[in-house]
């Protein structure tokens, strides 16, 4: 049996473990909200069932990554990684989630030590910068003399292009 006293504790707890989570939450295979680091105010708790991160998730049986959105818990622009848990056979009994703002992912990106010229973008599926590294000029201003290279990110149709000088490259000329 799903406790939601229970997981309420542990989420709250583990939240604050890792400071930087917007959120850390806990809905039924139904998508009731069981429990949720982040004090829902009033009456209205919202569920999941709605929400495409949720129903893939359910569907399909492994963890995944969210595009970005605004999130319904705590609304600013968030990303939410997700994984089934407790299942009854093939149909998770829970879905246990966390979501982290697209400020701190910006943030974290911005605090990387890129050398003067290097840059680092991470794009979503549809080419929408998510984040980029100090001093990285949007992908669409891309000048002549950066040499770029993409790789995708796991479990998402997101990408990190990345880009250095081209004096710096070892590409022949």
């Amino acid at each position: 049996r799903l406790d939601p006293d229970g997981s309420r504790e542990v989420v709250e707890r583990a939240k604050a473990r890792f400071p930087r989570l917007t959120n850390l939450f806990v809905h039924a295979g139904d998508g009731r909200l069981l429990a949720s680091a982040v004090r829902i105010p009033g009456r209205q708790v919202p569920d999941a069932w709605d929400r495409p991160w949720f129903q893939r998730v359910v569907r399909g049986g492994e963890a995944v990554v969210s595009d970005a959105r605004i999130g319904h818990l705590v609304p600013v622009p968030l990303i939410v990684v997700a994984a089934p848990a407790a299942r009854e056979g093939a149909t998770p009994r829970a879905v246990v989630a966390a979501s982290v703002s697209l400020r701190e992912i910006q943030d974290h990106f911005q605090a990387l030590p890129l050398q003067h010229g290097r840059t680092l973008v991470l794009m979503d599926g549809e080419g929408t910068t998510l984040a980029r590294g100090r001093d990285a000029p949007p992908p669409e201003a891309r000048a002549d003399g950066i040499v770029s290279a993409k790789a995708p990110v796991a479990g998402t149709d997101w990408r990190v292009v990345a880009g250095l000088p081209r004096r710096e490259s070892n590409t022949a000329s």
